[in-house]
């Protein structure tokens, strides 16, 4: 059995999916931060630990390693870095083992590249129509980039 988890920390769209597979099944989790508290993903975390107990497991987490960007506001740079923080801290305290990957990191690994004549906006809707071809049933705008992120991590690890 696998787990993995991937945290798009995000500033007020930010998102965590949970990919659990039990031999040809899998489950996709989705929880964004929008909706949900800090003590509900740390639950999840600690649930989803504690569900699988004493079975051959194998858990494995990559979160998105964010920075302030420049014109980036100041509440919104404080929200991420906050987000960020709390959510290596609920991994840690659940020894979940992490690695931090940059947007650039994953994101070369998409079918297409970000146009710098695109805005954000644009840009938003491509990470979505493609997350929406891959797990129809979970992917959302808000979710879009943790979907992708998890889509990621199962091809190359």
């Amino acid at each position: 059995m696998k787990i993995r988890i991937a945290i798009d920390p995000g500033s007020s769209s930010g998102c965590m999916v949970i990919y659990s597979e039990i031999a040809s099944a899998f489950r996709l989790d989705v929880f964004e931060f929008a909706k949900v508290d800090y003590y509900i993903i740390a639950e999840k975390m600690k649930q989803c630990l504690q569900f699988h107990g004493d079975r051959d497991i194998s858990i494995k987490c990559i979160i998105e390693k964010v920075h302030s960007m420049p014109g980036q506001g100041i509440s919104s740079t404080g929200k991420l870095m906050e987000n960020y923080g709390l959510l290596k801290g609920i991994l840690i305290a659940n020894v979940i083992p992490f690695k931090e990957i940059t947007p650039g990191t994953w994101m070369k690994y998409l079918p297409f590249k970000k146009d710098k004549l695109s805005g954000k906006s644009q840009w938003k809707t491509k990470l979505s129509q493609l997350a929406k071809q891959l797990y129809p049933k979970y992917a959302t705008r808000n979710s879009a980039d943790a979907i992708l992120m998890i889509h990621y991590f199962e091809q190359i690890y």
